[in-house]
């Protein structure tokens, strides 16, 4: 038998909590939620997908979305305490849960991003986060969207990059489920 063994270099790990009731208020990065939504409907695999939710030869839960959503230029920006706070909600319709993945991804080396909905919070995504090939993905996020905050300080604006370049809509349970 062979084995094959791969090293990565893991700079940073971020966690996610997860909350029986709402995520509480003070760890939410802002208490403003966003103007800007971003409102995707599912792919048509999807729809032919969702009705075999049971078929336990599918090892696939989600069907992708290409995408060119970019925080920067299409979330609502607003300026608090030193930092330029750019949100944006995104919603994958009809999805069971929900996740992404960035085809550029460059945090400031201050920049603080933060992912949560209602229940599930990720807010230690920092620049340790960033790799050569300035790629990323979350993890699998219950329910069909996500909010994502952006804190870059003023000194810092715009440096940061962050693209998403494919949304997965979720057609099977995944994951934790809650509620």
């Amino acid at each position: 038998t062979f084995f094959m063994f791969t090293c990565f270099n893991i700079k940073a790990q971020v966690k996610t909590k997860i909350y029986e009731a709402n995520v509480p208020e003070n760890l939410l990065p802002t208490k403003r939620i966003s103007s800007k939504e971003i409102i995707l409907d599912s792919p048509d695999e999807f729809i032919s997908l969702r009705g075999r939710e049971k078929d336990n030869n599918d090892n696939r839960f989600a069907v992708s979305l290409a995408t060119n959503i970019s925080l920067i230029e299409q979330s609502e920006k607003f300026e608090d305490d030193n930092y330029t706070i750019y949100t944006l909600r995104v919603v994958a319709k009809d999805a069971l849960n929900i996740s992404l993945g960035f085809g550029k991804f460059h945090l400031s080396e201050n920049a603080i991003l933060t992912i949560y909905n209602d229940k599930e919070i990720t807010d230690s995504i920092t620049s340790k986060e960033n790799n050569e090939n300035s790629i990323w993905a979350t993890r699998v996020y219950q329910g069909n969207y996500i909010n994502i905050v952006l804190k870059e300080p003023l000194n810092e604006k715009e440096i940061s990059k962050i693209e998403i370049s494919k949304i997965n809509f979720g057609y099977k349970k995944y994951g934790i489920q809650y509620g």
